[in-house]
């Protein structure tokens, strides 16, 4: 069956699909509810309250690394991450939309700046969208098996 035989509405229910649209709706309400202006440190929130499940016995310290020695352009990684975040960017004037980006990095690390923050400017100052900047934890750092798989379902989660 091809998938333009399958109903549309049936195409969504798709494997992970309730996640997804848990992620987007609360993405949604966070944008809509983001009346703050872009601060200098963006807020960020945790997706579990202390060590995420599943990196409790994985010994890692988090830790940043500035790879460029130009202040004036950024380019930082963060590896070792055992507590998944979302960074938020808020714009002065939102208009209710939201966007997640989730930084690459080849399962190596996450770039925080090039494909995260630096995104800030055009989306959130000029384009009035909410950023939601993820911070995931790697494949690879002594996480329990395919800890990387649960933080979609985790940032989709209200309350």
């Amino acid at each position: 069956m091809h998938t333009r035989d399958v109903p549309r509405r049936r195409r969504w229910r798709g494997r992970g699909g309730h996640a997804c649209r848990r992620l987007i709706a609360a993405l949604l309400v966070l944008a809509a509810l983001s009346a703050a202006p872009v601060l200098a440190a963006p807020p960020q929130l945790p997706l579990w309250p202390g060590t995420a499940p599943g990196s409790d016995a994985a010994r890692l310290a988090p830790r940043i690394v500035e790879r460029s020695s130009d202040p004036a352009l950024p380019d930082r990684f963060a590896d070792g991450i055992v507590t998944p975040s979302l960074t938020v960017y808020r714009p002065a004037q939102p208009d209710g939309r939201a966007l997640l980006v989730v930084p690459g990095g080849g399962y190596q690390r996450v770039v925080l700046d090039k494909e995260g923050s630096a995104l800030a400017p055009a989306f959130a100052h000029d384009g009035g969208l909410t950023l939601f900047v993820l911070q995931y934890r790697l494949p690879g750092e002594g996480h329990q098996a395919r800890v990387t798989c649960r933080w979609p379902t985790r940032s989709g989660r209200c309350g």
